[in-house]
């Protein structure tokens, strides 16, 4: 079975930003991965972010591909000290910061794909444990030597990850003998069936009794 990957990405604003989210997913699969991209059945009405990690739960591993989703013309960061001016500045989907939080405090590989006009803060920034592959947005990602690379180290990771992994143990009672069954339960608990196992025949024999001839089914 394939390994699945997360996959953080906003909605495309236009065909450019459409094109290079693709050639990601694409290339993602064409090195064996499965990509996981969120889907509106996917959501939790509750709490989105539950969708979200219920999703990242059946991953190895994570990418962020951050485009612009706001472009401020003209502001200005609000600080104490003052802000530095914020002249056309450029910020992806709030979702990609989140999502690239839990992918991280989950322990997944995460590769970021960040587009340069972003503004390099929070997950996009280098200083803060990650190192974003910058580009610009270029559907012909998938044949750049310097983001292959990138893309082999962080499957390399993933693939050990995926090995690290314990084996599905979830075996169904149906598919066991009852000698199979009695091995696999604590002392404990193998008491408690059998005390339960007498209990129910004792009643059934009592019931026997009570409906029948007054005689015991054991005489």
């Amino acid at each position: 079975m394939a390994i699945k990957v997360f996959v953080s990405a906003g909605t495309p604003a236009d065909d450019t930003q459409m094109s290079f989210r693709d050639a990601i997913v694409n290339t993602i699969e064409l090195v064996g991965f499965t990509p996981r991209l969120m889907s509106a059945k996917d959501w939790d009405y509750r709490n989105p972010l539950r969708g979200v990690r219920r999703a990242m739960d059946e991953c190895e591993g994570a990418v962020v591909v951050a485009y612009p989703r706001y472009r401020i013309e003209a502001g200005r960061e609000l600080r104490r000290e003052g802000g530095d001016a914020l002249n056309c500045a450029a910020f992806p989907t709030a979702w990609n910061q989140i999502e690239a939080a839990m992918a991280y405090e989950k322990g997944l590989p995460l590769l970021v794909v960040a587009d340069t006009k972003l503004r390099r803060e929070a997950m996009l920034d280098s200083a803060n444990d990650i190192r974003p592959f910058w580009t610009d947005l270029d559907s012909a990602i998938g044949h750049s030597d310097e983001f292959l690379g990138y893309l082999q180290s962080w499957k390399q990771d993933v693939e050990q990850r995926a090995k690290a992994q314990p084996a599905n143990t979830n075996v169904s009672l149906r598919d066991l003998t009852a000698t199979q069954v009695l091995g696999v339960l604590p002392w404990y608990e193998l008491m408690g069936v059998v005390g339960g196992l007498i209990s129910a025949l004792f009643a059934a024999a009592t019931i026997g009794y009570r409906i029948g001839c007054g005689q015991w089914p054991f005489g």
